[in-house]
């Protein structure tokens, strides 16, 4: 399913857009797309970043490790 968007750009922004080769409604959803993806990514590195062992701490595999060694 899909939905209409409305967006009011001037005639010369409308007009560099198909000098391109794009319709405008074609350039645009392409944008968008790349756009989510790039705040998608922003998001996830910064929850990877907030969600990180501090420096110095072992990490799960090193734990996971030193208990099987421990057997």
């Amino acid at each position: 399913m899909s939905v209409t968007i409305s967006v009011r750009v001037d005639d010369e922004v409308k007009k560099k857009i198909e000098e391109l080769g794009y319709t405008p409604s074609e350039y645009i959803k392409k944008i968008l797309i790349q756009e989510l993806k790039k705040e998608r990514s922003r998001r996830a590195m910064a929850w990877l970043k907030a969600h990180r062992l501090p420096s110095g701490e072992k990490s799960v595999e090193e734990e996971i490790r030193e208990d099987r060694d421990s057997r």
